[in-house]
């Protein structure tokens, strides 16, 4: 894996709420939620920084999950978010929802019914 030649998608951004990090998808109509550590890898895709060995694995499979969900792209152009921190544990999307969902336009999938 290597994050210096996998770049962000067009149409999909990052967004800092309250110490949170919100990965919108404009055109799939997503809204994933990322860890402190996912934050910091999707800022750095397609830049020189390195990964720490020790999160090197962990790294590799949150890039396969950005591409599962079709966020990544072969070609640099989404514009840089630069963040403060350090990766210090290992990347990770903590949930995902419907746009629709996120913007309280559609029925809540988790709500439990009795």
């Amino acid at each position: 894996m290597n994050i210096h030649s996998t770049y962000r998608r067009a149409g999909a951004f990052l967004v800092a709420i309250d110490g949170r990090f919100a990965l919108v998808d404009q055109q799939l109509e997503q809204v994933h939620i990322l860890n402190t550590a996912g934050a910091w890898v999707w800022t750095r895709l397609g830049t020189t920084v390195a990964v720490p060995a020790e999160f090197r694995p962990a790294t590799a499979a949150f890039v396969r999950e950005l591409e599962r969900l079709g966020l990544l792209s072969d070609v640099p152009g989404a514009e840089a978010i630069a963040l403060a921190g350090a990766l210090n544990e290992p990347p990770a999307v903590l949930s995902s929802v419907p746009l629709q969902v996120a913007a309280n336009t559609s029925a809540d999938p988790f709500r439990t019914a009795f």
